[in-house]
């Protein structure tokens, strides 16, 4: 069956369907211990879901949305894109006989004794077949067809040739643009199924006190409040009367809801995925809301208030995700949520996970590594693995005192950080072998605070050409910890403490939604001294680290630590061109630079040279001369030429 909802380029953007994507995963902090002994110890990659949203234009009707199949082009969409789509669904033989759809069947007679909701269901199926319908309309005859058949699966699959992206008109309220300082605003709703003997140990007094800032000498200081005033440099503001907390919500342990009937004792649901409890529970939330605050209630209200998060111990043998949330908000009036699973014995909701979790509201990606196995050589991609990143897995040394912010590139693209002055450049802007030294401030100092640097950018969309598109990039920057109670970086552990940070990125900040699929990935940390290597694959704790660019030719960066004194640490950076200097063509001997940056050039001074078999030994009599090899062997190597 095929279905195109109604989307001109030429109507309001109220009026068009909207991509909203959100990610669902794993805790990343469980495997940390495992990690330590187990290289390639990792979590399953982000269960990504792709959904069409819509709202009518007046904004009185809730929104409604599916989930939707893209295919090959999901990897092209973000949260926010207005698209126009076919849409197939795909009807279990038995329901297409039922509903005498199949020919040859002769059911018409049987269907005839089946419900008013079959007859319903054909008509609609029909009626609609090859024509444009609105979204609702839509979603309406996939929830009728879920009822009478439990094969029936509930996702559509876009046809490929027929997804057409108009715009991008995604909420852009918490990037940081210009400087200009923006609110949190959010709703958050404890619910408890005491019929379903599931109470949570958290209660709402204990949310709030991990929610607002109590001052320094408060238990708990690291709060949601400072992790956003500190990490984002006072630009974005998470104040106690923009950010609601209601509960605990008591509801029953079945229902029926927007998505269907759902059961939150065994998570069967739809029977395909989560949507009927998850949605559910946002049901029962704006229920609660219309019963108990029905100025809240009020659509429009409602849709103020950005960020909706629904906090439930859902069944841990289905549900094995510790959170799941928008990857960056859809437009005004759409539903922007955010779900946390924590254990039902829980007294308390783990701050980076819920931090990590509206950071992708905002449009943040995961913070990743590459692990590589010292012993076989095998590599694979860690998508949690910067452990100085609550967008990865940090973890702060006291989760009540200390926070951790999130990583220069991550910073920079949020809005919160940018380069230092002078600290944004192309790799070609450096004079080949020639080292240039830097002085980075701490991040928990200013937010100028790190180094920027374009680099190759072979197999960037686009080419990397302005700086609105994809750019493959290398950010650097010094972390150091904090000894205030809640300040930025309070919470940075011991080995990581005093560090320079060298990233790979390629998203800009241009106030999009990030590619998921490309996140940035940490490629080493660089101190005074050594540390375990506990996290292999980048190399951690070590004193100079050699990136090389992807193109085939060669070249790169060779970053070098210098020292820290305060809150501050200098590091020297140099373009190679070469591996080594005899890689760099006939003259790489000759052309008076370090063309491999080890800190001598050409023969006079590099041992690759005295193997240079150009020139008829005359370059190595040369430098025999100048005693950098015996003459007689030089002249040995000139007389067999």
């Amino acid at each position: 069956m095929n279905s195109k909802p109604t989307t001109q380029p030429a109507a309001p953007a109220s009026h068009r369907r909207q991509v909203s994507i959100a990610l669902a995963h794993g805790d990343p902090f469980e495997f940390s211990v495992k990690q330590q002994t187990d290289p390639l110890a990792r979590l399953p990659d982000s269960e990504v879901i792709h959904r069409l949203v819509a709202k009518t234009a007046d904004g009185e009707e809730d929104n409604v949305n599916t989930r939707v199949d893209f295919g090959a082009k999901a990897e092209e969409l973000r949260t926010g894109d207005d698209v126009s789509t076919l849409l197939q669904l795909k009807l279990p033989e038995d329901l297409a006989k039922d509903l005498d759809l199949v020919p040859g069947s002769n059911s018409s007679r049987r269907l005839l004794l089946e419900s008013e909701d079959h007859q319903r269901a054909r008509r609609m199926i029909v009626e609609y077949h090859g024509t444009r319908r609105e979204l609702s309309s839509f979603v309406n005859l996939s929830m009728l067809l879920s009822r009478l058949s439990p094969k029936f699966e509930t996702t559509p699959k876009a046809v490929g040739d027929s997804i057409a992206t108009l715009a991008n008109n995604g909420a852009k309220d918490l990037f940081i643009v210009g400087g200009k300082p923006q609110n949190i605003t959010s709703i958050t709703f404890l619910f408890q199924s005491s019929k379903c003997g599931i109470v949570p140990g958290i209660t709402v007094d204990a949310l709030r006190a991990r929610w607002y800032d109590n001052g320094d000498n408060a238990p708990i200081t690291a709060t949601l409040q400072r992790y956003y005033t500190e990490c984002s440099y006072n630009q974005l503001q998470f104040l106690k009367e923009n950010n609601h907390v209601f509960g605990p919500v008591d509801v029953d342990c079945k229902g029926v809801g927007s998505k269907g009937p759902y059961d939150l004792l065994n998570l069967k649901g739809n029977g395909v995925n989560l949507d009927a409890e998850m949605y559910g529970l946002w049901d029962r939330a704006k229920d609660y809301l219309k019963a108990n605050f029905p100025d809240l209630y009020e659509p429009r209200v409602r849709d103020s208030f950005r960020r909706k998060l629904i906090i439930f111990p859902f069944n841990p043998a289905v549900a094995d995700w510790a959170g799941m949330a928008n990857l960056g908000c859809p437009g005004p009036g759409f539903d922007c949520l955010t779900w946390l699973n924590p254990g039902v014995g829980d007294t308390s909701v783990d701050l980076t996970t819920t931090f990590q979790e509206l950071g992708h509201n905002i449009g943040l990606a995961h913070s990743s590594r590459i692990a590589c196995d010292p012993d076989t050589g095998v590599c694979a991609k860690d998508e949690y693995g910067d452990p100085t990143d609550p967008m990865g897995q940090s973890g702060p040394t006291d989760p009540d005192k200390g926070i951790v912010c999130p990583s220069a590139p991550q910073s920079y693209k949020a809005g919160w950080a940018s380069p230092m002055e002078d600290g944004a450049f192309k790799w070609t802007d450096l004079k080949v072998g020639q080292p240039k030294i830097y002085t980075l401030p701490s991040m928990a100092t200013t937010k100028n605070n790190m180094l920027r640097i374009t680099v190759d950018q072979t197999g960037i969309a686009g080419n990397g050409e302005g700086d609105k598109g994809p750019q493959r990039a290398i950010y650097i920057s010094f972390r150091a910890r904090q000894d205030r109670p809640g300040g930025y970086d309070s919470g940075l552990q011991d080995m990581f403490n005093n560090a320079v940070w060298v990233h790979e990125y390629n998203e800009t900040a241009n106030a999009l939604s990030a590619n998921i699929r490309n996140p940035p990935y940490v490629l080493a940390m660089l101190t005074a001294e050594p540390v375990p290597d506990m996290w292999v694959g980048p190399t951690f704790g070590i004193q100079e680290f050699k990136y090389d660019t992807p193109s085939a030719g060669p070249g790169g960066l060779k970053i070098v630590f210098g020292v820290v004194e305060g809150n501050k640490a200098t590091v020297s950076i140099c373009r190679y061109t070469a591996k080594r200097e005899t890689d760099a063509g006939d003259d790489g001997c000759t052309n008076g630079a370090d063309d491999d940056c080890d800190g001598v050039a050409d023969i006079d001074a590099d041992p690759d040279c005295l193997a240079f078999p150009a020139a008829s030994g005359l370059l190595l009599a040369a430098a025999a001369a100048a005693g950098s090899v015996a003459p007689t062997a030089a002249f040995a190597t000139a007389a067999s030429g």
